[in-house]
């Protein structure tokens, strides 16, 4: 089980014209993809919904082109947890560090930091931080579209389908239907007519991530400062 991670400066240029939201180079979000119960750790992959999975994470562009996917962990595995455990999570770290204004947009279920940015739950009507969250909201439903779309076409990763296959196996499918995705992407292939939204369906809310409190308090103030800052951009 792997994980790829495709990343180009025109990705945050495209999602500013089209959002316009400056720094932004991807959206992430978990799916659920079902599988047979597992011989061995069922328990990891018994998912709050009542059914085995795996809880798969991925990164998609503007255009809903999977840059990131991690399909390795369990339906029970809460979706911080996964991003804290990610190779992507580090990389961001570190682009931030060196001073890159970049950043994913996720959901509330995420922790705002510094390189993700999260909505603004309950914002004052006219506020620029209602502003603010509408276009992350506009601009968040790529990855929900890059769900359907890759699932439309792969029907086995559909929730009634079922895979019958090892976690391992099912793990490598996955990531097959993503890269099939893009190349699919890649070739102007129309979409299938049945294509819809796929309704949020990751883990529960934030895990311990393994950050002492102090750093993870300070990771929060600093993300919400540079959110103030993003806002008062647009």
């Amino acid at each position: 089980m792997g994980t790829f991670f495709l990343i180009n400066n025109i990705f945050f240029i495209r999602f500013q014209k089209r959002f316009n939201l400056p720094g932004v180079i991807g959206c992430i979000d978990c799916t659920h993809v079902a599988i047979v119960k597992p011989d061995h750790d069922e328990h990891l992959f018994f998912n709050r919904k009542g059914y085995h999975s795996l809880n798969v994470q991925m990164i998609c562009d503007h255009n809903l082109k999977i840059l990131n996917v991690n399909s390795k962990y369990g339906g029970a595995t809460h979706d911080s947890f996964i991003w804290a455990s990610s190779q992507v999570e580090p990389y961001m770290r570190e682009l931030h560090r060196h001073g890159e204004q970049t950043w994913l947009l996720g959901d509330s279920g995420y922790r705002q930091r510094p390189w993700l940015m999260t909505p603004i739950l309950n914002a004052a009507p006219g506020s620029r931080e209602e502003m603010y969250t509408t276009r992350h909201i506009q601009a968040k439903n790529c990855i929900e579209r890059c769900f359907g779309l890759l699932k439309a076409r792969w029907r086995c990763l559909l929730k009634h389908r079922t895979l019958h296959y090892h976690p391992h196996v099912a793990s490598k499918i996955v990531l097959a239907c993503c890269v099939l995705h893009n190349i699919a992407l890649q070739a102007h292939l129309p979409p299938p007519v049945d294509v819809v939204a796929e309704p949020h369906d990751g883990g529960d809310d934030e895990a311990p991530v393994g950050l002492s409190a102090a750093s993870s308090q300070d990771e929060l103030m600093n993300g919400r400062a540079i959110l103030n800052c993003l806002i008062n951009r647009l």
